[in-house]
């Protein structure tokens, strides 16, 4: 596929992320998915899904959150696929009911293989958000596209949508 292409398929991908985004605002994300923010000290933890692992790091205070973290793909991926060709995250800020306030795009990496590119690909974000009063929780959403199968089959698109309560 040519440049021009794959920047069309990529830009066409991130608007449909953005509609998505648009329609799913006042759904309600699942309690099983949120991640309490305490405000203070530095929390850290994990969410784990069918895909991927993301072990975070977060400041919150003042309307601020300051959120880093570790992406750690399943073997699903990383031993049937030889990489990724796109890649997209958001934070999800809720309220104490799990209503969506706001999404937030806090990595989008494309073009690489896993193994020794890994650690400079997408395999870790920061992001520093000015969060909405009623802020209480977030969550993490994140989809996918891989290169070819290693057995020449093609590649797989993957998801973690929070608020729809599915990966695929």
């Amino acid at each position: 596929m040519n440049d021009s292409r794959v920047k069309t398929v990529l830009m066409i991908s991130v608007l449909l992320c953005g509609l998505f985004a648009v329609a799913a605002m006042g759904a309600s994300v699942s309690k099983s998915n949120l991640i309490p923010l305490v405000a203070g000290a530095p929390q850290q933890g994990t969410l784990q899904t069918q895909y991927l692992n993301i072990a975070y790091n977060y400041t919150f205070g003042q309307n601020q959150l300051t959120v880093s973290g570790k992406l750690n793909y399943s073997d699903s991926l990383t031993m049937q696929y030889p990489g990724l060709r796109q890649f997209y995250m958001e934070v999800v800020l809720v309220d104490a009911n799990g209503g969506v306030l706001e999404r937030s795009n806090v990595t989008l990496h494309t073009g690489y293989t896993w193994g020794d590119l890994e650690a400079s690909a997408a395999s870790s974000f920061k992001a520093q958000i000015t969060v909405p009063p009623q802020t209480t929780a977030m969550t993490f959403y994140y989809n996918g596209v891989t290169e070819s199968g290693t057995d020449g089959g093609p590649g797989t698109s993957f998801w973690f949508d929070p608020i729809s309560g599915g990966g695929f």
